[in-house]
């Protein structure tokens, strides 16, 4: 059985908003609502997100408000920080947020050879 939720209910569109503002800033990118979809996108979002529903249909909707293009600019970042979020909330058993020592080591012998010039296979 699916566990449902209301996982986006924490995400207001202001929340929304001012997401977007903040990874336009980081870039110094226009943050400001576009004409076609920002209209389209808000209602959307203010009618479903509060809903309980699946974690798929969660990130299903912050695709279709991806897709949608309510702003300018990192519409698909705004969205995606936004799932990050929830899935981390979840606390998953083993989920420590980085990968097993082993593969730290490989990586920093990969990262350092790639510094040095020599070629990684």
């Amino acid at each position: 059985m699916m566990r449902t939720g209301a996982w986006l209910a924490p995400f207001t569109w202001e929340m929304v908003t001012a997401q977007n503002a903040v990874l336009c800033q980081a870039k110094h990118a226009l943050h400001k609502p576009t004409s076609d979809g920002h209209d389209v996108t808000k209602q959307l979002w203010e009618s479903r997100h509060r809903e309980p529903m699946p974690l798929d249909e969660a990130v299903e909707l912050c695709r279709r408000c991806h897709r949608l293009a309510p702003f300018c600019f990192y519409n698909g970042n705004t969205f995606a920080s936004i799932i990050v979020l929830v899935i981390k909330r979840l606390n998953l058993p083993g989920r420590t947020g980085s990968r097993c020592p082993q593969s730290r080591r490989a990586h920093r012998r990969r990262s350092g050879d790639r510094r040095r010039g020599a070629r990684v296979s």
